[in-house]
């Protein structure tokens, strides 16, 4: 028996690790994996906006930004977010003075 083991997320508590890396020409065919937390980050928008195609299918429509937010989703992942610091910091997991260190460049 096998086993694998995957990080949670400290915002939105979905566990990642291991993905396999698919062929794009046939889906069912793996050709490696990569590690989910060595992937760059893509955080240049807040939020997704999707539109529902039917059967399931949804399309992207486009981003929207925290001052766009009609849905009230920004307060709420905001306060995760710092939720998230808070519990790592009493973990042992992070340093004051990481998080000080990133408020002083900006």
């Amino acid at each position: 028996m096998s086993e694998w083991r995957e990080a949670f997320c400290p915002v939105c508590m979905m566990a990642h690790g291991m993905m396999g890396i698919k062929d794009p020409d046939r889906q069912w065919v793996k050709l490696g994996e990569e590690n989910f937390w060595e992937r760059p980050r893509r955080c240049e928008h807040f939020g997704l906006i999707k539109s529902s195609e039917g059967r399931g299918t949804m399309a992207m429509v486009g981003y929207f930004e925290p001052e766009e937010d009609v849905d009230g989703y920004y307060p709420l992942v905001r306060e995760r977010l710092l939720a998230a610091v808070d519990e790592w910091i009493a973990n042992g997991w992070l340093e004051k003075a990481d998080v000080q260190a990133i408020i002083d460049k900006h």
